[in-house]
């Protein structure tokens, strides 16, 4: 069985209004992912989050092992073979969301910490 994780962030709301980014289309991704996963005929567990740090935080303290990639990608989350991104991101960060829907930047080194804190081990 594969199993996937798949976060995406869509944030509503830009605290600096110098800010704008183009929407993603969530619903999509995840349908041409479903149906791709589909046509791999292997069983998966498909699991979609909004990527907040809370969220984020929940699966890390399940306990996983994951390597940062220089994409910035991130696979084998706990016991989840695959965690997909799906954000805006900028060289040194990945947008996120706050509960609310607002833009919230989380810093690769915040997310090197809040992994470490999980007992997982990264690579860049």
């Amino acid at each position: 069985m594969v199993r996937i994780a798949y976060f995406h962030s869509n944030p509503l709301i830009y605290p600096n209004s110098e800010i704008s980014l183009q929407p993603l289309d969530i619903k999509q991704e995840i349908h041409s992912l479903k149906e791709s996963l589909q046509n791999a005929q292997k069983v998966v567990k498909f699991r979609s989050e909004i990527a907040t740090l809370s969220n984020l935080r929940n699966l890390c303290t399940i306990g996983c092992r994951l390597y940062f990639l220089k994409t910035y990608k991130i696979i084998n989350m706990f016991y989840f073979r695959v965690l997909q991104f799906s954000c805006h991101g900028h060289p040194t960060s990945l947008a996120f969301e706050t509960s609310n829907g607002e833009l919230h930047p989380v810093h690769l080194d915040t997310l090197r910490s809040l992994f470490s804190a999980g007992g997982v081990e990264t690579k860049v």
